[in-house]
């Protein structure tokens, strides 16, 4: 090989206007992103639950898994793995000039492989007639790089290896012959190493005049190649599939999968805590009070007393979230506290349970919530105040003024052969046109208008003293006509 150049070239800047035209990749991504571990992905869809269907039923949004790929080394450019988008060159010790950025030309081929122009000025990385790598210049390119010369070389033959691949030792030329320099160096750029299916990436840098640039900032999975040169088929995490060339990619490290979340009822909790919450209940775990946004009136809340905390923790939780179609978890606060001798310790200092959904359902689980509290800390409200469950808005979703009362009986007292409300609740419940939920035969819970929730709890006192035969005899003043 022919050392050439040894005055070192000027890099020239990039010229102003078309930093114009550059668009920056920031944007939205298209959905709300939650990275999910390997266990959660079979929670939501795997051997161990089908959760993330439940998840799109209760928040109304469209949703799904994104398993990303390990990526693979290749050699060489293949079917699947493309060529480097951008490579970093490193000379320090001379030929300065030549180090920085390059990026993957589209067309350009020498000796049959690709080529990389170093980003604002003429330097090419391409591929001698000799079969060795080089960085070459304006002389070189004139030339459509039929030669084997440069201001670098690396000497060893590549036999058709990735120049960040190929193996041996880079030299430079100083102006009369090669100065071989360990200190040199190639690599794939941070940005964007070899596409590949399966790897995550942000849409980027698609110039502020072409019609496509609002897909910048859209995050995405690699599904394949596509027909045109160096582009690849993208599924976005707003849904579509675009195809994508591999210089407006740009790859993002991503765990072992993310779930992309689209849509969804509207409310001040975020469809990624709703997500996160959903799967800390399913491993049976809290999350902290302090994660909850400020706005709590999308919410439903209910203090939870110690002694039935941990069986809505282990049991309850998810068996109220299959049955009422909700999310629901146990937010706790939590404070540091230190002891004269300078030990702290977390200590718990409350236990709320969080629903989330749209109203109605919120409400009616809310009941459902307060019979399983009642059968984990029975009398529990006995002497603890009832729950408010007014909603905003109410009568948008056809609750009205709807609120919560209980019926507590004696079973002795009423008089009746055997009290058990639990026998009566949806009879109840479809005459009055209220929500009845029992927590045993002597303990139920009563939602509806305050007229209705009065006939309701008379009526399950009426059919608390009927006989086995559903005889009274006599009709209390409230139900008369």
């Amino acid at each position: 090989a022919k050392a050439v150049g040894g005055e070192e070239s000027s890099s020239s800047s990039s010229d102003d206007s078309d930093n114009e035209e550059a668009a920056e990749g920031a944007g939205d991504p298209g959905a709300a992103v939650v990275p999910v571990t390997e266990e959660e992905v079979e929670m939501l869809d795997g051997k161990t639950g089908n959760w993330l269907k439940h998840f799109r039923n209760a928040t109304k949004s469209k949703a799904e898994i994104s398993v990303g790929a390990l990526r693979r080394s290749a050699m060489r450019e293949d079917e699947e793995i493309g060529p480097p988008t951008r490579l970093r060159l490193e000379s320090p010790n001379g030929q300065q000039a030549c180090a920085g950025e390059y990026v993957l030309e589209t067309e350009r081929r020498a000796s049959g492989l690709r080529v990389w122009k170093k980003e604002g000025s003429d330097h090419w990385l391409y591929s001698g007639r000799n079969d060795t790598w080089f960085i070459g210049g304006v002389r070189e390119r004139d030339i459509d790089f039929e030669c084997s010369t440069g201001y670098l070389n690396l000497p060893t033959r590549h036999g058709g290896c990735m120049p960040d691949v190929s193996e041996g030792v880079w030299r430079r030329s100083d102006g009369k012959q090669w100065v071989e320099d360990p200190q040199i160096s190639l690599s794939a750029s941070s940005t964007m190493g070899r596409p590949q299916p399966g790897l995550h990436v942000r849409v980027a840098d698609i110039r502020r005049d072409d019609p496509r640039k609002g897909l910048n900032g859209r995050y995405g999975r690699i599904l394949a190649r596509d027909d045109g040169p160096d582009s690849w088929r993208v599924r976005l995490a707003d849904g579509s599939e675009e195809a994508v060339s591999a210089m407006h990619l740009v790859e993002r490290q991503v765990g072992h999968a993310e779930t992309w979340i689209r849509g969804g009822s509207a409310g001040a909790d975020s469809p990624a805590l709703r997500l996160r919450s959903m799967l800390a209940a399913l491993r049976s775990e809290c999350i902290d009070v302090d994660d909850l946004p400020a706005d709590i009136s999308g919410l439903t809340m209910l203090e939870v007393p110690t002694g039935a905390v941990g069986l809505l923790r282990l049991v309850y939780v998810k068996l109220l979230m299959e049955q009422m179609g909700i999310i629901a978890v146990l937010a706790q606060e939590r404070v540091t506290e230190v002891d004269p001798s300078g030990d702290s310790s977390v200590v718990v200092k409350g236990t709320k349970l969080v629903i989330f959904g749209d109203p109605r359902a919120r409400f009616k689980a809310a009941l459902r919530a307060m019979v399983f509290i009642e059968k984990s800390a029975p009398g529990h409200y006995s002497t603890a105040p009832l729950p408010n469950l007014l909603v905003a808005n109410a009568k948008e979703h056809g609750l009205g003024d709807h609120n919560c009362a209980q019926v507590r009986l004696d079973g002795d007292a009423e008089g009746a052969a055997m009290v058990d409300l639990e026998r009566h609740a949806d009879a109840v419940a479809a005459v009055e046109n209220v929500f009845v939920d029992a927590a045993g035969p002597t303990v139920a819970f009563v939602g509806g208008t305050e007229r209705r929730r009065a006939l309701a709890m008379a009526h399950l006192r009426l059919a608390a003293r009927a006989s086995l035969q559903n005889e009274v005899t006599d009709v209390p003043e409230d139900l008369n006509p």
